[in-house]
């Protein structure tokens, strides 16, 4: 009886003895719908009840579970009241889930989760086996209005803030865009000021349009932009740069201002044009005739265009030698005229025009029965006066 009592001492010696929170190894060795029977080395098996082996109870544990599957369990309990350890599978992956977590924050991980849910001020995403709250703010740089048509989407991020003793995950999607976007500025800046470094104020270079307002243009200089007023278009008046400039079409404009700290280029197209004011000048003097294109009517006269961006006034008074009551019932827009330059106002940029002094002076007409002496006809007093009776 001794011996036997040795020997069973000897064998109980070498069955594991556990305590609550112990993580071992076990197997499997039976199976049902409700629960898992283990043997994890002890003096006795461990049980594990569905809810600590599966996280979905709609699953069946018959088919997550079979005889000889190996898993890691948790002693919950030494004794379930029959002589048995209670065991859990489920706070095995948890922690192990929280560690890995841990591990992947600190070294600042992209991790995919699936958004399963639109709560108030955000979305619960799922990263595998632990749920993260991600802040309505931190899905998208701009303003996300419907959170709900997001539930289901599989969405990457960082994790920004992570504390294990009050299960606290906080996830974000705009950690990323934030990412990507500032090396997407690092990456343009580097080409802008690539692109800038050799311009200066007074070159001309270059350009095409990428895009337009009705008050200016930008164009692209290789990388980087340009600015162009519309008063520095053209010499003559625009309404908007869309009248005479187009999209993707490519220019020459000049650098009149340049601030390579800030990337600011502003360009002219104009000053690499020559002044038509200049080049009218030099073409036509006060007296001088010229053939015009009428531009615009007025109650007042007509605009005409004497070369291209110069324009000069015919009054109205200079139509004709008789009265004209409307530009209209003479001239139209588009027809060309002869006119001769009678004032050039260099100070206003200003020239009037006259039809009227192309024009032959009409002779007047002679009264009917009205008594005309020619040349070498003698003239009496009589017959300037009349016979005088004394």
């Amino acid at each position: 009886m001794e011996e036997q009592a040795n020997i069973q001492e000897q064998y109980e010696e070498t069955l594991k003895k556990f305590s609550v929170g112990d993580i071992v190894e076990g197997e499997i060795i039976s199976v049902n719908s409700d629960s898992v029977v283990m043997n994890i080395g002890g003096k006795s098996d461990g049980i594990i009840k569905k809810d600590e082996f599966l996280l979905d109870l709609y699953e069946d544990l018959l088919r997550h579970a079979a005889v000889g599957d190996k898993h890691n369990v948790m002693i919950l309990a030494t004794n379930d009241g029959a002589g048995n350890y209670v065991l859990s599978r489920i706070k095995v992956q948890e922690r192990e889930a929280k560690e890995e977590l841990q591990r992947k924050f600190e070294k600042d991980e992209v991790l995919t989760g699936k958004i399963i849910k639109a709560i108030k001020g955000g979305l619960m995403v799922d990263l595998g086996s632990l749920i993260a709250f991600m802040p309505a703010s931190c899905y998208d740089i701009k303003f996300v209005k419907d959170l709900d048509a997001l539930v289901g989407s599989e969405v990457q991020g960082r994790i920004i803030e992570y504390n294990e003793s009050a299960n606290k995950i906080i996830f974000s999607r705009k950690a990323l865009l934030m990412e990507e976007y500032e090396k997407q500025m690092a990456e343009k800046k580097a080409v802008m000021e690539e692109a800038i470094k050799d311009l200066e104020v007074g070159q001309s270079v270059d350009a095409k349009i990428k895009n337009m307002t009705d008050y200016s243009v930008f164009v692209d200089l290789d990388g980087v932009d340009g600015f162009i007023h519309i008063s520095d278009l053209a010499w003559s008046s625009l309404k908007r740069p869309a009248d005479k400039f187009k999209i993707g079409q490519e220019v020459k404009a000049k650098i009149i201002e340049l601030d390579k700290e800030n990337f600011k280029i502003k360009l002219s197209i104009k000053a690499l044009l020559p002044d038509p004011w200049e080049v009218f000048k030099k073409q036509y003097s006060e007296g001088d005739k010229a053939t015009v294109e009428i531009t615009s009517l007025m109650k007042y006269g007509a605009f005409a265009k004497v070369i291209d961006d110069v324009e000069g006034l015919i009054h109205i008074s200079q139509f004709a030698h008789h009265k004209v009551d409307k530009p209209e019932d003479m001239l139209k827009v588009g027809q060309n005229v002869d006119v001769m330059i009678t004032k050039i106002d260099d100070e206003n940029k200003k020239i009037s025009l006259s039809i009227k002094e192309l024009l032959p002076v009409p002779k007047k007409k002679i009264e009917k029965d009205k008594k005309v002496y020619a040349d070498g006809d003698v003239v009496t007093l009589g017959d300037l006066f009349g016979k005088i009776e004394l």
